[in-house]
Order: structure tokens, then C-alpha cells, then sequence
């Protein structure tokens, strides 16, 4: 039994480290054996297949292999259903990877609701060495919460996984995965104060990501440079010039073919381009978000509305500098694939469609652009309400159009 336990281990240990080294397929290769070896042992060690059958989806949906991804938890929660795991820890984290690998694929209603599942199960088993993963998973929620906008709640379930993270054992603490663990939370903070208006707490807040990135893992990693996006957009307003420095550290690194890098690059090379959008810097905010499609097509599936995103901002930088032809290509692309992922009652697609409104109404065709001005607002109306934010500065950007009719 022994040497069964051993290899088993060995076989998860190193996957998990061909994974951190950007080789997935081979991380899939010995999970996939690990998870076979498992349920063939005697006794049959179903937890251990379940846990590497979802670390193959996880690594499979980082691949953008939709059909491998299912199939991989399709395999996993066929283990739960055979062993009867439910609401075990097996089971949230099942349920905690499922809901990672509908991030990778922008499959995000579900989300929050496996989360809060996952969660559940390990808040009412109370079991003191499961605290690291609770910590683990309430970050994951307040990172969800924080895309819905919930900022108070956000701080709430940051602390509450603070709390967690630091009943967990020292081990797992100053492990590398508990340094990530932390970066991430101050990461969270920083985003939720910054919306709250707290740029004092947001900034260091952001100052603690930078501090653990670069102590744990070095100036050039995903983590340092994702902390550095972090700060420059908690600058953006207070201090413009430092804002920027901390951007470029991470836009000036060439395109990588590691999805992780790819990623945190788009994020801070679109952040320029929306910075240069607003000094009418429009040519080099075209370059900067050409560049960011170029990262999102190296990570994402062909149709995904960040993908969408990107082209829509091509479409815009294109519509200011006159090249009408180049930016209509560009915006039907994009409302297209919008059209594709998260359907046309969403804001993404008011949002691309107002661009094509404006768009129209450059081109001289004001029917065209008043229809499509009228059906952005109906959408943005319906989907978040006639008075909110949003809704409000749209009304505000189609007025030339919608004033002149």
C-alpha cells in the first residue's frame, strides 16, 4: 500500500510541476495516469482520481480544449456519483475547479454559484485542515463578487478568507501557493477600495501585492507583474506619470507564449491603449490593442468576448483616425462574436453596437446610426436600468446622434 500511496504522490507532484513550467500536455499525461492508477489500486483510492481528473480539466480548459475539459470532469464527477462523495471536500473542489474552467472558457453565470457551493461544503464541515483551501476558495468568491461589483461584500469575504488563511498550517503559509493565496487577496483589496473611492487603503494595498510578488517569487514574475497593473490603475488618478511607469514594467515585455504572462500582458497592454484613447492618441492606442488581440488569441478559444473586446477597440481606434472601412471590418467582427458568447440583450454587445451607431453617423448614414443608437440605449435600459451609471454616459455619448434626429 505504500508504494501505491508513493507513486500516486510522485505522480501528482510532478505533474503539478510540469504544469508550473508551461508543460501542460505532460502535467495532463501524469495526472491522467495518476487518476488510472488510483481507481485501479486495491483499495480503489477515488479522492485521488477525482482530484487528478480535475486538475486535467483545469489544465485541458487552460488549453482551450473545450471537448477535453468536459470530458476530464465529465470523468470526475462520474468518480463522485460511483463512490457517493457529495459534499465531501472531494467534492468542493470538484465544484471549485469546474467553476475555474468556465472562467477560461467566459462561461460566467454559473460561476459564482459553484463557488458559493464549494464554499458551503467546506463551512459546514468546520474541519481545521481544510482551512487553507477555504481561504482558497472565499478569495475565489470575493474575486467573483468584485466582477459584480460588490465591493463591500468583497472586503468582507477577503477578510474572512484572511482569517482562514491564517488558521491554516504555517507550511502551507509560506509556501509558494500561500504566497499567490496572499498577493491575490491584497490584489482583491485593492481593486474594491479603489472603486470605494479609499486610495490610500488601495494603494497599499497594491504596495503589499508588489512587496509579496517580488519577495516570493521575483521582480519578472506573472505575480510582480500583475501587482504592477495592480498599482498603475490605483494611480491612474492621483498620480498619472507614476501610473504609467508601473504599466510599461509589464506592456514593454515581449508577447509570451505561456498563457499566464499572455494574459496579464493583454490586460496591461489594453489598459495603455484605453489610456492613449483618452489623450487622442489614436494611432498608438490602435498599435497597443492590436497587441493585445495578438496575446488574447494566443491563450483564449477563436470565439470569447474578451477576443470580441479587443476588436471593438481596434473598430473605435480606427473610427477616430478616419479609417472607416478598417474600423466597420472590425466592428462587425466583433458584435458578431459578441452576439456568439454572451448573446445581444448583454451590455457588451450595447456597447459594440453603440460604437457601430457612431460609426454610421460618421459615415453619413443617419437612419442607420439612430436605429442602432436607440436599440444600444434599449438594451443598456433593460440590462442594468434606465438610470443607471452606464446607462446614463451611453445616452451622453450617442447624443449628436439622438439630438440630431
Amino acid at each position: 500500500m505504500g508504494a501505491i500511496e508513493d507513486k500516486l504522490n510522485r505522480l501528482m507532484t510532478d505533474g503539478q510541476a510540469a504544469s508550473d513550467g508551461g508543460n501542460l500536455p505532460e502535467a495532463i499525461r501524469l495526472w491522467r495516469q495518476a487518476a488510472d492508477g488510483a481507481l485501479a489500486a486495491s483499495p480503489c483510492r477515488p479522492e485521488t482520481a477525482c482530484s487528478a481528473l480535475v486538475r486535467c480539466g483545469r489544465a485541458h480548459a487552460c488549453n482551450n480544449n473545450s471537448d477535453s475539459t468536459k470530458q476530464a470532469f465529465d470523468a470526475a464527477s462520474a468518480v463522485i456519483q460511483r463512490f457517493k462523495l457529495f459534499n465531501t471536500t472531494t467534492h468542493a473542489l470538484f465544484l471549485a475547479g469546474l467553476a475555474e474552467a468556465k472562467l477560461y472558457f467566459g462561461d460566467m453565470p454559473g460561476r459564482g454559484s459553484l463557488l458559493e457551493e464549494a464554499r458551503n461544503i467546506l463551512l459546514r464541515a468546520a474541519d481545521p485542515k481544510q482551512a487553507f483551501l477555504l481561504a482558497e476558495l472565499t478569495t475565489q468568491l470575493a474575486s467573483f463578487r468584485e466582477g459584480e461589483r460588490k465591493h463591500r461584500e468583497v472586503i468582507d469575504l477577503i477578510a474572512e478568507a484572511y482569517g482562514a488563511f491564517r488558521q491554516s498550517a504555517v507550511a502551507l503559509q509560506s509556501s509558494p501557493h500561500g504566497h499567490s493565496l496572499e498577493h491575490l487577496q491584497q490584489m482583491i483589496l485593492a481593486k474594491a477600495h479603489l472603486e470605494l473611492k479609499d486610495h490610500v487603503q488601495a494603494r497599499a494595498c497594491a504596495d503589499r501585492a508588489i512587496r509579496t510578488a517580488e519577495g516570493a517569487f521575483g521582480k519578472d514574475s506573472f505575480y510582480a507583474l500583475e501587482a504592477h497593473l495592480c498599482m498603475s490603475r490605483v494611480l491612474m488618478g492621483p498620480d498619472p506619470a507614476e501610473a504609467e511607469r508601473h504599466v510599461c514594467i509589464v506592456v514593454d515585455r515581449p508577447i509570451p507564449s505561456d498563457p499566464r504572462y499572455a494574459a496579464i500582458i493583454a490586460d496591461a497592454t489594453n489598459y495603455l491603449g484605453l489610456i492613449r484613447l483618452r489623450r487622442s492618441e489614436f494611432a498608438e492606442a490602435q498599435n497597443l490593442f492590436e497587441r493585445c488581440l495578438a496575446c488574447e488569441r494566443l491563450r483564449l478559444p477563436p470565439h470569447h468576448p474578451t477576443i470580441a473586446t479587443a476588436l471593438n477597440n481596434i473598430a473605435f481606434a480606427c473610427r477616430e483616425q478616419g479609417k472607416l472601412v478598417e474600423s466597420e471590418t472590425h466592428q462587425d467582427a466583433a458584435l458578431k462574436m459578441y452576439e456568439k458568447t454572451v448573446g445581444v440583450e448583454h451590455p457588451l454587445y450595447a456597447n459594440a453596437l453603440k460604437n457601430l451607431a457612431l460609426l454610421r453617423h460618421r459615415q453619413g448614414s443617419s437612419r442607420e446610426a439612430e436605429e442602432a443608437a436607440n436599440h444600444a440605449l434599449a438594451i443598456m435600459a433593460k440590462a442594468l436600468g434606465g438610470e443607471h451609471e452606464s446607462t446614463l454616459k451611453m445616452r451622453q455619448q450617442l447624443s449628436p446622434i439622438l439630438g440630431a434626429s
